[in-house]
């Protein structure tokens, strides 16, 4: 597998309670931020650390807006 994208990594990052080691978890369990907003609350729980409001939390998903904002700083530095 790929190393994820920055990008990714940033959106994940803009959603509460989730941190380094829980991104890669997730990274380590599905392919893709695509895949995992996709897969079913029931099949993110099964990763240890997951809780079922932290589930919750990533079906709504991060701050796209954040992330943009981010990179734009990024690449401004």
């Amino acid at each position: 597998m790929d190393a994820p994208a920055l990008n990714d990594i940033l959106y994940l990052l803009t959603i509460p309670n989730i941190g380094p080691a829980r991104i890669r978890k997730l990274f380590l369990a599905f392919e893709s931020v695509d895949q995992l907003l996709k897969a079913p609350v029931q099949n993110l729980t099964r990763i240890e650390g997951i809780d079922l409001k932290l589930a919750e939390n990533i079906k709504k998903g991060g701050d796209a807006k954040c992330v943009q904002q981010q990179l734009a700083q990024i690449k401004k530095e």
